[in-house]
């Protein structure tokens, strides 16, 4: 399963629905608005990995694929247009946490295979001592897709340290991806005969990025506390 698919399996009153035919290029869709990899789709929800607002810059939207499930420990859904959430929280916000060597120590790894030469490495490793923690995940994924000329490929890397005492609790991550995903969208009626062949291909959007986050928070007193987040990603997307 992708991302999206355990957000419409776990979340309440949400649904997704794959217009690119690809199931890393999904739309998003809670309450009648919607979060969507697809240029000029109307954006209505505000999606955050980690305090660190991942909707892009250029027409709101998210790329799935730019996070990586496998270091995902829990998610939020905020309900409501809240501003605090920024701008386009129409319908609501997500709030994405990533795993930490202190809550996730150990190691693992896990191997599947699927149809349509569906397969895939997940690995993950954290550990911690004294005051600082470190977590290295990875994520390998290719599939031919179901239909003609519909191949994704999915590399990702997710690295995090962390130092934390009484007062403080600091993190920096670092993500890497490098993605191609073909979606040749859907066959009109006159060829549903045949669903799997090709109808507007190539449609492919190939990426690679690169985040920095540095995430930060102290107990000033037993009243106030500061906390805040300092990030740049880097995004080349053809």
């Amino acid at each position: 399963t992708t991302l999206t698919d355990d957000f419409e399996k776990n979340l309440p009153s949400v649904d997704i629905n794959e217009v690119q035919g690809n199931p890393y290029q999904t739309d998003l869709h809670y309450r009648g608005f919607t979060a969507s990899p697809v240029l000029g789709t109307p954006q209505g929800i505000s999606v955050f990995l980690d305090g660190m607002r991942v909707n892009e810059p250029f027409g709101d939207i998210v790329s799935w694929d730019l996070i990586p499930q496998i270091a995902i420990a829990n998610i939020t859904l905020v309900p409501g247009s809240n501003p605090v959430y920024g701008l386009n929280t129409l319908g609501g916000a997500v709030s994405i946490n990533t795993k930490s060597g202190f809550a996730f120590p150990g190691s693992s790894a896990k191997l599947t295979l699927g149809s349509a030469a569906r397969r895939s490495l997940d690995a993950e490793v954290g550990g911690n001592k004294d005051n600082t923690d470190y977590y290295v995940a990875t994520t390998v994924y290719n599939d031919r897709g179901w239909s003609a000329w519909n191949p994704s490929q999915v590399r990702q890397l997710f690295g995090k340290v962390g130092y934390q005492n009484d007062r403080v609790d600091l993190d920096v991550t670092l993500m890497l991806s490098d993605n191609m995903l073909n979606g040749n969208q859907n066959v009109p009626l006159s060829t549903i005969g045949n669903a799997a062949q090709g109808y507007s291909h190539p449609d492919y959007t190939g990426t690679q990025s690169y985040t920095l986050n540095v995430r930060g928070g102290m107990q000033l007193s037993a009243e106030k506390s500061l906390a805040g987040n300092l990030y740049y990603r880097h995004i080349v997307r053809d």
